[in-house]
C-alpha cells in the first residue's frame, strides 16, 4: 500500500478524485480521505480493520461517501 496517492472513483452520479493519505493514530493505521465537494475540502477517515479490510470510521459525513465505501476499500488495496 502506498502511503499517499489519488484514486478516480465514480459517487454520487459522478467521477471524483478521492486523496488518501496513510496516517497511524497509536498503533491504529488510517487513511485520512479528502475531495472536493461544492469547492470545499471534505476529509474523513478510513480504518483498517483486520489484515485487509477498510471501514469508513464512524463520522458525520454524506450518505453517498458511505455509498462508495467498498470502491474506497478496493482502491486503498490497490495502491
Amino acid at each position: 500500500m502506498k502511503a499517499n496517492f489519488n484514486a478516480m472513483i465514480e459517487a454520487d452520479n459522478k467521477k471524483m478524485v478521492f486523496n488518501f493519505m496513510q496516517v497511524y493514530y497509536g498503533s491504529q493505521l488510517y487513511y485520512n480521505v479528502t475531495i472536493m465537494v461544492d469547492s470545499k475540502p471534505l476529509l474523513f477517515r478510513m480504518k483498517k480493520v483486520d489484515d485487509n479490510n477498510w471501514k469508513i470510521a464512524p463520522q458525520s459525513i454524506p450518505h453517498w461517501i458511505y455509498d462508495t465505501e467498498v470502491k474506497l476499500a478496493s482502491a486503498i488495496k490497490a495502491s
